[in-house]
Order: structure tokens, then C-alpha cells, then sequence
């Protein structure tokens, strides 16, 4: 368990010195708490060791009363009663272990059958072990990988608690409530204000942590059905901040900054970028009243496409203009309005904007806690405070209410909330909790995170939890379940939202006006079910090496050894889940902790990504109406049980056994805007395309043609690229394949190209020994590349072309060709095949994704050219989802093995085989 802080106790001197500070305090500051802020005001809190008194112009009154009942019945109970019960029978003299997702006893968890929220917690989240200080990946193993270095071990348990309790974070087709869809702007509002400031161990720690916001980000873009949107940091730092690459940062490298984790995100090709929403403060457009119908004055649907806040008129206020949010165009070309959603040129799509609201745990010096709900002054402006709310005093009375101020029941988050906009997430960031007020101070490391769609449910349960516990002055003016500031502020904002809530249809939490006790109310905890879900211990990544992984001294019972898409199975394949499903889970190793997800997901359909393999003859895979060479053919033929090559090691470690897989093909162009398409394309004509005569570098092994090459015929790169200039055709009447290696159109309407190669896709014939094609190895091209349609359609029958760096000066069957002057045993020849081992794990994936894994492990992949470490070749199309493909890097070097398939062949001089396709 990681190490916690405390504070220390605090003698009885201390509280007489504090009380001096505090008389002084008030006499300086009066009623203007502002003044607060002043030097002389910060060095008196500072030497009194972080004594505040002021409270007083914060006191709270009571409110209108007022309790709504709730009738939500939840089984949870029950369920969780079945799962011990199961464990207990299954496990047999085994230690009963507990469920994942149960409540620890530093943290408590709770469920209630009249809970209107959930609250997610996760403690003792694992101190990261990555930094993108820089902005890019770090060189070294296992860090220069993107999926080690960008997720976050708790950010993945918080989604996954989300995602077993009914409380979708991604919305797919069997989750249409889901939060996230896979085409959404995701805009995450961070707290930047007081970036790099505090003091002591607060030092950097008063804004959210880059650690947190990088796996979060990491998580979004792992969307099942393949992130295609856009992510957007936020924040409007009311000027206070000097910007995004502030240090030191909240991270556990404090070099890490904002900056340094988009330009991580920018460099691998995610849509991740930062908004500054304090370039709107002075563009400010007053839209009218916010209960007038039509859409406010400065809206897009208004004609107007500038950046701005817009200001909008509550009546009832006693200031002008006091609700605003912003509009602003991204970066990736998206106009979104905080308030309609993402404006497509014609009409608003709410439902593509997800609104993530991510707060750092902090004590505040005038609200008494920072967390949720407050983190949203970051939302609106403030600017022109004077002439909207009366002055920078007032404008705090709209915030939260005075004691006696004129607005003291207004709320103004909480009508933001209900008549502007809400979050769709509030993610509360706790690794460290900043204990003294403002920008003073001091912070706590507790490893925490929480997470609900209710602000005021999980400000509620961190300030009383977490936070409260490890304030040493005014600790009960930081708790929403106690009497004191915050709740007052809390409840404030809470009962503004709910008497305004569009429809009546409240969805948050009520705290109860009468209730101003020093402890916790049952009758508020009864509205939520506060789920705790411990971190699991990592699986082990892959290693070369045969040795055996030392066994841990304390042997870790409660954690799983397995990701839960591993364990929670349909293993009969019926669609549904049943004992045999149940018995599976309790009977492998690593999995029984997620028996309480198997026990919830009872008679509940399962979802099927991974194609069922039929015992019929499997026709080869097509193109243009042509198969890709007969059913025979080695590039269509399993060799999943074929023996491993003797040089397997060998050739793993010379390739790379840490290099992860890249997919070297996608949708849009590389670099962004350069005309450049990613993969290999080709061409499909008719047998009437005019046929034109090629001159070849490498004439005397190349076929002389003509070629049918049409005059917009696609080049692999464009048509400026001065690379590879692969140009593939298929003349699908014939079903010929021809294929150019640099390929050059002349003035006179014919080519040049360094080599070229015709292949009759019926026949199994190859090239003749020793000659090149229009690849290195002297192989066919486009047998080898992957196709959209073919993986959108759930299977690929075929093996996958791939790259290496080094390779032997020999080639094997069906190779034709070597390119190479190295000889050592070490470098794998040209045809070399290898498979994806058949231990590897692919349910984590995205189905995409599983498809082509499915496809590496049952046909392999064959090494054809020299390029970039296990480069795996593709068809450019623009339904490619670049995201979902980067999940590939998950996959490295040691997850292969080399096979020898010389017992396949029929002939030297053919490609037909001996096996028989299942």
C-alpha cells in the first residue's frame, strides 16, 4: 500500500497562536475577504502554519425546505450475497477472496435501495512510472510504448467500476446511454488556476494531475468501436495562470506539464489539443434572456462563427448578463457550443459533445473545498464583474451566498447547471488533496480518485472522506455533510439546480436544509451507492526469456492476475450467461475476484467479436470480384499448428522483442495535411484500361508489360512522394495483378519504375528464382495487405505483409528474392513466417483489432521488404479508425514466434501447398 501522509498534532500553543492570527485577520480583512489575497494577509496565514479564521462572511443560512423521496430498487445486495456463496462452493479449500469491487475499510462503501447516484472510488491508486516530460515517449523499454506510457492503472479501475455497475462510460450499440460515443468532442475541464503555486509538499499540487488527465485521455481514445473525435483540454484560469506548460506541474514527474501530454498524444496521431477559454473573457456577447425562446443573440445559428462567451440574462438575478458559457471553434476544425453542442454548418448535435468535469481535491479559503461543482467557475467568466454582479464581492454572493447578501440563495453554478450545462462525468482528481486554503499551501498525497455523473453526490463523499480527515484547522468547513462552509455552499448551488431542473427531472442528490449535525446524515448517504474498486496487480508484460516470474512473499489473494474481458466469458457459447460461464470464472486462475461481474451480467446476452471458425472450405479472399491467388495458396493457409522454426529466438530478438506492432496504413494522410495517404493503395480497371509501355531500372528481372495504368491511377505516398511508390492494379476481367516498385508517369503518357511484376491471380506459379517483384522479397503485394472491408466483414484469410530492419542475404519459400549483405544466422531471410502466439490474449481489443490478431495468429505474417520494425502493411481507406488501430502497439516482438513451414510445399517453383484449408 502506498504511503500516506498525516498531519502531525498540533499543540495547544499553536491554537493560541492561531487565535491571535485570527483576530488580526479579521480586523484587517473585515468583511471584504478579498482582501485576503493581499501579500500582508498571505505572510499572516503563512506564519501562523496555515491558521485561517475567517469563516464568518461565509456563514451559511437555512434554506426553503424541502426532500424529494426516491423509489430506485438496486440488487445489489443480492447479487453480491450470490457471489460469496458461489465463491465459497467453487473455490472449495481455497480461501474465499473478496470481490474487487468492495468496500475498504479506510475508505467506507455503501449501497442503498433508495440511492439516486453512484460514487466511484479508488484508493491506493499505483504511483505512475512513465513521464512525457518533453512531449514524447520516453527511449527506453517499457516506457517507449504508448500503451504502457500513457494508461493509468487507476483511471483504468474507475472506468471498469463505472462500466460492471451499469454506468456506462462508452456508448456502443449495446449501451446507447453510455457517456462517451465514438465520434464525440470531448471537452475535459481541468483546474489550472493556481498552477506551479503552493507551498512545501502543495508545491504544483493545486491544479489537476497530468498524470490522471493522460490515462483518462488514454482511456477515451480506447473506445470499443474505435475513437474517431476529438479531445480538447479546457480551462478558464480567469487570467491567473501563465499558461499550459506551468512547472512544476501535479504529476509524479513534476516536469510533466498540460503541454507535454498533448504534444505526446499530437506526435502518436490523436486529435488532442488545449483551449484556453480566458482568450474569450473579452469577447463577450450578450445572447438576451436565458428563458427566451430561439437561440441566443451570438449563437452559430445566429450567423455568427467567432469564438466568444456568451452572456445570457437571468431574471431571476439581481445582477445583469450572470449565466455565460463558451462557443469556440477546436482544433481540429469542430464548432461547439457549450450550451447546443457540436454545430455541423445546419443544426446542433447535442449528443456528440461529452462534457468532462476534472477538478483537483482542494480546501478553499472561501467556498471551504474545491471540488466539483466549484471547479465549474472555470466554466463561465468572470470578466466584467463589475458591471454584471455590482463588484468581485457580489460577484462571490451569486457563487455561493454571503450570510444577508442580496443574492444568497441565488446559486449561480447550480442554475449553470440546470439551464446552461451539466457534466456528463465529474472525475475528482485526489492523488494529492491540497489541505490550506487558496494558493497557499500545502497537500497530501492520498492516492485517490472518485468519479459520478453527480457533482454534489461525490463532493459530498470526498470532502467528508477524503478530504476532511487531513485538514488540521477548519476541517469541518471543508465537509458537504457537515455543518459549515462548503455544505452551505453546496446546498446553496444544489437547491438552485433542482428548482429549476428542465422537465422536473432532478438527477442529483437533495441535502437536506434542517440538517446542520457534525456528522454524516444517513438520510444523504441513503441517496447514493458508493462503490470502492481496488487497483489490480499489472499483468506481467511480455518477456523473450523462459524464466519464471518469482513468486510474490505475500501472496495477492484479492487482485486479479487477469483483465475481466479475459475472465468474463461466454465459454459455451450460448449466448448467455450460465454456470458453466460462472464456474470458469471461480476455476481460473486470476479471475475469481470478478465473480460479482459474471453474477451481474446473469442471462444478460454476451457480446461475439471473435469470428466462429466453421469446419467447411474456406475460399480465398477476394478483390474486384478475383480471388487473391487459389485456396491452396501459401498466403492463404493456416499455420497455426506448424512447428516454431528453430531460430525463432534469434530472429525475435534481431527484429525486436520489445518493438511493438504498427500498423503502416490507416485513413487521412501522414503528416497531417501533407497529401499523403497512409498504406498502400491499388487500383481496380476494367480489361478494356489502355495498357502503356514501362521502362524498368531492373529490367532483366522485372516483367516488361504494358501495364493498364489509368492517369489518376493511386500512388502509395501521393503523387510528390519520393519514396517507395508502390502502384498495385488489378484487372479484374483477367484477374491480373500487376505491380510497380517506383513508379514515375512521363510527359508522352508512359512510366518508368525501378521494377515491376505481373501475376495471374489463378494460377500459383512464382517468380523465378532469384528475382525481385515490386517488393524485396520478389512476393506479391496486395495477398498481403489488410482491407478494410475484409476486417469490417469479421475475418481475414490471408497472411499480412510486414517489414524488418535487418535482414539475411538469403530468402526462403516463397520468397524469391534477398536484399541484404548481412549473413549472420541471427537476421531472418526474406519469406520468413511467423505467427502471433496462440497464448496471447486478444478479447481486450477492440473487435477490429481482435480480427487482425485472430488473423496473426491463425495465417501469420511474412516478412517481405525491409522498413520499420514489425510494420504491418494495409489498403489506405478512410473508415480506418486511426485510434482503434494504434491499439496495435499494444502487441511487441516477444508476442511472435517463427515458423517453419517448409513442410507446405508442393514444389519449389509454387506457391500451391499441401494443406487443406479448414
Amino acid at each position: 500500500m502506498a504511503e500516506r501522509h498525516h498531519p502531525s498534532r498540533v499543540s495547544r500553543s499553536f491554537w493560541i497562536a492561531g487565535l491571535g492570527s485570527l483576530v488580526w485577520l479579521l480586523l484587517r480583512s473585515g468583511t471584504n475577504p478579498r482582501r485576503l489575497a493581499y501579500p500582508c494577509q498571505r505572510t499572516a496565514l503563512l506564519s501562523s502554519s496555515g491558521f485561517v479564521g475567517y469563516t464568518a462572511s461565509i456563514l451559511g443560512t437555512a434554506h426553503f425546505s424541502r426532500l424529494l423521496t426516491r423509489g430506485i430498487v438496486l440488487a445489489g445486495t443480492g447479487l453480491l450475497t450470490l457471489t460469496i456463496l458461489l465463491s465459497a462452493i467453487l473455490v472449495g479449500s481455497q480461501p474465499l477472496v473478496a470481490p474487487v469491487y468492495a468496500s475498504l475499510a479506510s475508505l467506507p462503501g455503501w449501497t442503498s435501495p433508495t440511492a439516486v447516484s453512484d460514487v466511484f472510488v479508488v484508493p491506493d491508486v499505483p504511483v505512475p512510472e512513465c513521464s512525457l516530460d518533453g512531449g514524447t515517449l520516453p527511449g527506453t523499454a517499457p516506457c517507449n510504448t504508448a500503451a504502457y506510457a500513457l494508461r493509468d492503472r487507476g483511471v483504468d479501475t474507475l472506468v471498469d467500476a463505472m462500466e460492471s455497475h451499469g454506468d456506462y462510460f462508452y456508448r456502443t450499440t449495446a449501451h446507447p446511454a453510455g457517456i462517451l460515443g465514438a465520434n464525440n468532442v470531448v471537452v475535459i475541464k481541468i483546474n489550472d488556476q493556481w498552477g506551479g503555486q503552493g507551498n512545501g509538499d502543495g508545491r504544483g499540487r493545486l491544479s489537476t494531475n497530468t498524470d490522471v488527465l493522460k490515462g483518462f485521455i488514454w482511456r477515451i481514445v480506447q473506445h470499443p468501436d474505435g475513437f474517431t473525435g476529438e479531445i480538447v483540454i479546457v480551462e478558464n484560469t480567469q487570467d491567473e495562470n501563465p499558461g499550459w506548460n506551468t512547472t512544476p506541474a501535479n504529476a509524479q514527474d513534476q516536469n510533466q506539464t498540460y503541454q507535454d501530454v498533448v504534444d505526446a498524444f499530437q506526435t502518436l496521431g490523436y486529435t488532442v489539443s488545449l483551449f484556453s477559454w480566458d482568450s474569450l473573457n473579452y469577447s463577450r456577447i450578450s445572447g438576451g434572456n436565458v428563458d427566451a425562446g430561439g437561440y441566443p443573440a451570438g449563437e452559430y445559428a445566429t450567423g455568427n462563427a467567432n469564438d466568444a462567451y456568451i452572456l445570457l440574462e437571468d431574471p431571476a438575478g439581481g445582477g445583469t448578463d450572470e449565466l455565460s458559457y463558451p462557443k469556440f471553434q477546436t482544433a481540429n476544425g469542430h464548432y461547439v457550443s457549450m450550451r447546443y453542442g457540436v454545430w455541423n454548418g445546419t443544426s446542433y448535435d447535442a449528443d456528440r459533445l461529452t462534457f468532462i468535469n476534472m477538478p483537483v481535491l482542494k480546501k478553499h479559503g472561501m467556498a471551504g473545498a474545491t471540488i466539483a461543482w466549484k471547479n465549474l467557475i472555470g466554466f463561465v467568466t468572470i470578466a466584467g464583474n463589475a458591471a454584471r454582479f455590482g463588484s468581485w464581492d457580489a460577484m462571490h454572493d451569486f457563487f455561493w451566498g454571503y450570510a444577508g447578501g442580496a443574492n444568497r440563495n441565488y446559486g449561480l453554478i447550480g442554475r449553470e447547471l440546470a439551464l446552461v450545462r451539466h457534466p456528463d462525468l465529474n472525475v475528482v482528481d485526489a492523488i494529492w488533496a491540497a489541505i490550506d486554503d487558496n494558493t497557499y499551501g500545502k497537500a497530501v498525497r492520498q492516492n485517490v480518485l472518485l468519479a459520478s455523473t453527480d457533482p454534489f453526490a461525490v463532493d459530498w463523499y470526498s470532502s467528508e472522506y477524503v478530504l476532511r480527515p487531513v485538514i488540521s484547522y477548519d476541517s469541518q468547513d471543508s465537509s458537504a455533510a457537515r455543518a459549515g462552509t462548503f455544505r452551505d455552499a453546496t446546498r446553496t448551488n444544489q437547491n438552485s439546480a433542482s428548482a429549476v431542473w428542465p422537465g422536473g427531472s432532478y438527477p442529483y442528490i437533495d441535502l437536506l436544509d434542517g440538517y446542520d449535525g457534525n456528522t454524516p446524515s444517513n438520510d444523504e448517504k441513503n441517496q447514493m451507492n458508493v462503490y470502492v474498486a481496488a487497483v489490480a496487480s499489472p499483468t506481467p508484460t511480455a518477456t523473450p526469456t523462459a524464466t519464471t516470474t518469482p513468486t510474490p512473499s505475500v501472496t495477492p489473494t484479492a487482485t486479479p492476475t487477469k483483465t475481466a474481458s479475459e475472465c468474463v466469458s461466454d465459454v459455451n457459447g450460448n449466448g448467455t450467461g450460465d454456470v458453466a460461464d460462472v464456474m470458469y470464472t471461480a476455476s481460473t486462475a486470476g479471475c475469481l475476484v470478478y465473480l460479482p461481474v459474471i453474477v451481474a451480467t446473469w442471462h444478460k446476452p454476451w457480446p461475439t467479436v471473435t469470428p466462429t471458425p466453421t469446419a467447411t472450405q474456406t475460399p480465398p479472399p477476394q478483390v474486384a470480384g478475383c480471388d487473391l491467388f487459389p485456396a491452396d495458396n501459401v498466403w492463404n493457409v493456416p499455420v497455426d499448428t506448424l512447428p516454431v522454426d528453430a531460430n525463432s529466438a534469434s530472429y525475435v530478438n534481431t527484429i525486436g522483442s520489445s518493438a511493438p506492432v504498427h500498423a503502416d496504413f490507416g485513413s487521412g494522410d501522414w503528416p497531417p495535411g501533407s497529401g499523403r495517404p497512409i498504406g498502400i493503395p491499388y487500383a481496380d480497371v476494367a480489361g478494356t484500361q489502355p495498357k502503356v509501355t514501362v521502362t524498368f531500372d531492373y529490367a532483366d528481372e522485372s516483367d516488361a508489360g504494358p501495364y493498364p495504368i489509368p492517369t489518376d491511377v493511386p500512388i502509395e505516398g501521393g503523387p510528390d512522394s519520393v519514396d517507395d511508390r508502390h502502384v498495385l492494379i488489378v484487372e479484374h476481367d483477367n484477374c491480373v495483378l500487376y505491380e510497380l516498385f517506383y513508379a514515375w508517369p512521363q510527359s508522352n503518357g508512359n512510366w518508368t519504375a525501378g521494377s515491376g511484376a505481373i501475376f495471374d491471380l489463378r494460377s500459383n506459379t512464382l517468380r523465378p528464382a532469384g528475382w525481385t517483384s515490386a517488393d524485396a522479397a520478389g512476393l506479391p503485394m496486395l495477398p498481403g495487405l489488410l482491407r478494410y472491408d475484409e476486417v469490417a466483414g469479421g475475418a481475414v484469410r490471408h497472411a499480412i505483409r510486414f517489414t524488418a530492419p535487418q535482414t539475411r542475404r538469403a530468402y526462403i519459400w516463397p520468397a524469391r528474392h534477398f536484399a541484404s549483405s548481412l549473413t549472420g544466422a541471427q537476421y531472418p531471410p526474406m519469406g520468413q513466417r511467423f505467427r502471433l502466439k496462440s497464448s496471447f490474449a486478444v478479447s481486450g481489443f477492440s473487435p477490429h483489432v481482435q480480427v487482425i490478431l485472430q488473423a496473426m495468429k491463425k495465417y501469420g505474417i511474412i516478412l517481405a521488404d525491409n522498413g520499420g520494425a514489425w510494420f504491418i502493411s494495409g489498403v489506405p481507406d478512410a473508415r480506418w479508425n486511426n485510434d482503434v488501430l494504434h491499439e496495435l502497439n499494444q502487441v511487441h516482438g516477444s508476442d511472435f514466434e517463427a515458423v517453419d513451414e517448409s513442410s507446405l510445399m508442393v514444389n519449389a517453383n509454387s506457391g500451391q501447398t499441401n494443406a487443406v484449408t479448414p
